[in-house]
C-alpha cells in the first residue's frame, strides 16, 4: 500500500499504510510480550483414578500484551486442547478432562501453547514441560468366586523353616542328626552335672504350622502384541489379579500378593486398605519387564512350607505353562489355581483348560474389555 500511495502520490493512502504498519508492529510486539510472559498454572498435578473414569483438573493461564490476541490454545501431549481467552491481563481458567483407558502411570500436563496475533498473521509457540504432572490409572475389580483354600490348620503338623528366622519357635532335647549350630548352649549348660560328667543338650527349633494364606502371583511380564491389544491384555492381568484379591478379602481370608519383576515385592492383603495398596502396586508396575514363568513358579515353591494355595494370573496359555502348573501341583502339594486372561475363548485354550482341571487345578477365564471405559 505504501508503494501504491507513493506511485499515485496519494497522501490518504500513505497515511493508511503508515497506520497499518504501526498496527502490525504493535500486534507483533503484543504477541512477543504475551509469549514471554505466559504462565501456566496447574494446582493439582498428581491424580489417581480408576480405569474407565474421567479425571478433571483446573488449568489457568495468564499473560500480558498490548493488544488482544487472535487465539490462544494449549495442546497437551495426551491429545487434549484447551482454548483460552484473547484479552490480556486476565486469568483464564479451564477444566481439563483426562481420559483413563488403560492401567498405568501416564504424563498428562506437558504440552505446547499456541498464540496468534490479532490479525492471525503470526503464530508463536511456547513449550511447557511438566514431568511431575502424572495420572495413575488404577485397575478395576469385579465380582469373582473365591478361590478354594485347602490349607493345613495349626496343630495338624509342622514344617521346617530356615535356620535364620528371627526367633526360634521352640526348644527340645537333642536327637541324633541335629545340627551343632542349633544347640541352645545356655539352657544346655544348666543341665550339666559335674559329678557324673553328663550334660543334657537342648536345641532350638524353627518349626511352625503352615499359614492358611493364599499366594497370588500375577504374570507382569511384557506382552508381545500390538500396542492396543497389549495394553488391553495388561489391563486384564491387573484387573483379574485385583479381583482375586478382592474375593479373598470378602471371604475374610488373608492373601500374600507377590510382584516378581526386577525385585520381588510382597504385600499382605486382608482389608480394603491393603486392597487399595495392591491396586496401586499393579498400576505402578513395569509393563516392559521380562520375567519367565519359571520365576513365578519358583516363588511359589519357595513358600511351600508357609502357604497352601497359589493363584497365578497370566496371558500365557500354552503347553509349557500348563505343564509347569501341573508339575508344581503334583510335586509341591500346593493347591494351584490359574486365571487365564484372553480376548476370547479358543479351542486350544479350552483343551488346555480341560487338561488342567483334570489334573486338579482350578482354572478361571478372564476376558478383558473396554466396556464402560470413557463412555
Amino acid at each position: 500500500m505504501s508503494a501504491i500511495a507513493l506511485t499515485l502520490g496519494s497522501p490518504l493512502l500513505l497515511r493508511a499504510a503508515v497506520c497499518m504498519g504501526i498496527m502490525l508492529v504493535l500486534a507483533l510486539c503484543s504477541l512477543c510480550i504475551a509469549r514471554f510472559s505466559a504462565k501456566l498454572r496447574i494446582p493439582v498435578r498428581q491424580i489417581s483414578v480408576i480405569r474407565g473414569r474421567h479425571a478433571e483438573t483446573d488449568v489457568s493461564l495468564k499473560y500480558a500484551s498490548i493488544l488482544p490476541l487472535g487465539s490462544v490454545a494449549y495442546a497437551t501431549d495426551a491429545g487434549r486442547t484447551l482454548k483460552f481467552g484473547c484479552f490480556p491481563f486476565a486469568d483464564n481458567n479451564k477444566k481439563l478432562i483426562i481420559e483413563s483407558p488403560h492401567v498405568g502411570v501416564f504424563p498428562w500436563g506437558s504440552g505446547t501453547l499456541y498464540m496468534t496475533d490479532v490479525f492471525n498473521l503470526f503464530v508463536f509457540t511456547k513449550r511447557f514441560d511438566l514431568p511431575e504432572a502424572q495420572i495413575t490409572v488404577l485397575p478395576r475389580s469385579f465380582d469373582m468366586e473365591a478361590i478354594e483354600n485347602r490349607s493345613r490348620e495349626a496343630g495338624e503338623g509342622e514344617v521346617r523353616l530356615v535356620d535364620d528366622a528371627d526367633e526360634p519357635s521352640g526348644i527340645r532335647e537333642w536327637v541324633d542328626g541335629d545340627l551343632i549350630k542349633r544347640i541352645h548352649w545356655k539352657l544346655s549348660m544348666k543341665s550339666f552335672n559335674p559329678d557324673a560328667g553328663t550334660i543334657k543338650p537342648y536345641v532350638k527349633t524353627y518349626e511352625e504350622a503352615a499359614r492358611p494364606d493364599i499366594l497370588i502371583i500375577p504374570d507382569l511380564s511384557r506382552i508381545d502384541a500390538l500396542d492396543e491389544r497389549a495394553a488391553l491384555l495388561w489391563d486384564g492381568v491387573c484387573e483379574a489379579t485385583l479381583s482375586v484379591c478382592r474375593a479373598v478379602v470378602e471371604a475374610a481370608d488373608t492373601a500374600r500378593f507377590v510382584i516378581c519383576q526386577n525385585d520381588v515385592r510382597e504385600l499382605t492383603i486382608n482389608s480394603k486398605e491393603t486392597l487399595a495398596a495392591a491396586a496401586r502396586a499393579l498400576a505402578t508396575s513395569d509393563n516392559e519387564s521380562l520375567v519367565g514363568f519359571e520365576a513365578l513358579a519358583s516363588e511359589a515353591m519357595r513358600r511351600v512350607g508357609t502357604t497352601a494355595t497359589a493363584v497365578f494370573a497370566t496371558t500365557r496359555i500354552d503347553e509349557r505353562v500348563t505343564d509347569m502348573l501341573i508339575r508344581l501341583h503334583s510335586y509341591s502339594g500346593l493347591n494351584v489355581a490359574a486365571v487365564f486372561v484372553s480376548e476370547n475363548v479358543t479351542t486350544r485354550g479350552s483343551l488346555l483348560q480341560t487338561k488342567l482341571e483334570t489334573s486338579g487345578i482350578n482354572v478361571k477365564l478372564f476376558i478383558p474389555d473396554n466396556k464402560g471405559v470413557n463412555e
